[in-house]
């Protein structure tokens, strides 16, 4: 017995992950981009090197970075998480009595001395639904292209 579009079906079934893979890729990358925007513009106006140091990748944060934070679309999976990092060697800052402290952990959570001026994750925090759905979106789509 011959079943029509057998082939096609089969072809397509094969092309799913790969379809949807590159699409949650994108909406990582969209929201990620848009999240360290934010975080960027929350980030404290005197500390512009900080600003500077906010940044993600798909590859984890770079040596440095004292503020980690990763999204991930599924887990497990390789190339389908993203990771938003701030501070780097050039925000590092010295107390009164020379001991090293990286500012963008300073900043983000405060000392007993100075107040938390938050910047990373409440911009995280504030993006975390939006992202949510536009991975969920992303996969939708995906399915809707594989089958076309």
């Amino acid at each position: 017995m011959e079943i029509k579009g057998k082939d096609k079906f089969l072809a397509q079934l094969a092309s799913l992950p790969r379809i949807m893979r590159e699409e949650i890729r994108k909406a990582l990358d969209v929201s990620a981009d848009e999240t360290t925007d934010i975080m960027k513009r929350m980030a404290p106006k005197k500390q512009g090197k900080l600003a500077a140091s906010i940044g993600y990748s798909f590859d984890g944060a770079p040596a440095g970075a004292s503020i980690v934070s990763q999204a991930r679309a599924a887990k497990g999976e390789t190339g389908l998480a993203v990771t938003m990092y701030a501070g780097n060697a050039s925000t590092i800052v010295r107390n009164s009595r020379g001991v090293p402290f990286q500012n963008a952990r300073l900043q983000e959570f405060g000392t007993k001395d100075m107040p938390r001026n938050p910047f990373f994750y409440p911009a995280f925090r504030l993006n975390k639904k939006r992202a949510r759905s536009r991975i969920q979106r992303a996969i939708r789509t995906g399915a809707q292209k594989a089958f076309r």
